[in-house]
């Protein structure tokens, strides 16, 4: 029932900015849309063509949060509290930019018919502050690559939406994602050389990248003898350290 409220809350702030005759009434839409070949869900899509008649996807990523602290030492993850819990999880602006790279770097048709994606957050709830966390320089590449727009910039938002839509592709664009071959791209085929030699070029997602930067922090803190008592070998262990 929370999630079906949270979703009713963000969908009514969606209606603010997508009512407009700026938005033709027959663009594409496409919500919690599940990225073929994978679990992941993009909350929101709107499709189109843009100026030069190219197919055109904004991509939203919806959030209720409205709060959150900065992870200076991590790429692009973020503490915001879950459930009462406070979690480390990834930017928005990461989060929204990984979904478009997903869909690009592994859809063929996506690729042939050059498909033009482009990502964004919305967090309706969130004031921002004076040297406000969610706009920490450490997150400067991904919010230059995904902007974010926050309560109060409906607005703004609805003008990056209409930047990229102009009129209708007849929902074009969302079949060309959803019957696409999966295959990587060609860009990606090539940089398989470059991540042998120690290089990251591959993307993780939401959990994946979480989970794969906290394993790198331990471990810098256990090169440095800094892990916590409970991560370092006890009387009795058996195995060489006690992880978790």
């Amino acid at each position: 029932m929370g999630e079906i409220n949270a979703w009713n809350n963000s969908m009514n702030y969606l209606y603010k900015v997508l009512n407009t005759s700026d938005i033709p009434d027959d663009v594409g839409v496409a919500i919690e849309y599940r990225i073929p070949a994978t679990p992941r869900r993009v909350d929101f899509m709107i499709t189109g063509l843009n100026e030069q008649d190219q197919y055109s996807v904004v991509i939203i990523e919806l959030k209720q949060w409205t709060s959150i602290e900065a992870i200076e030492d991590a790429d692009g993850l973020v503490k915001t509290v879950f459930n009462r819990t406070k979690t480390s999880t990834q930017h928005p602006s990461k989060q929204a930019w990984s979904y478009a790279r997903l869909i690009h770097d592994y859809n063929e048709s996506v690729q042939n018919e050059a498909v033009q994606l482009y990502p964004c957050a919305y967090l309706h709830n969130y004031i921002r502050k004076d040297n406000d966390p969610l706009l920490h320089p450490v997150y400067d590449s991904y919010i230059e690559e995904a902007p974010i727009f926050s309560k109060g910039d409906a607005l703004k938002l609805r003008a990056f939406i209409t930047t990229y839509i102009k009129k209708t592709d007849r929902s074009k664009s969302l079949y060309l994602i959803e019957h696409g071959k999966i295959k990587p791209s060609k860009s990606l085929q090539d940089s398989l050389l470059s991540m042998l030699q120690g290089n990251q070029e591959f993307i993780m997602i939401d959990d994946q990248d979480v989970v794969y930067q906290e394993a790198l922090r331990l471990a810098k803190q256990a090169q440095s003898g800094k892990a916590s008592p409970d991560c370092r070998r006890r009387p009795g262990d058996r195995q060489v350290g006690a992880w978790h």
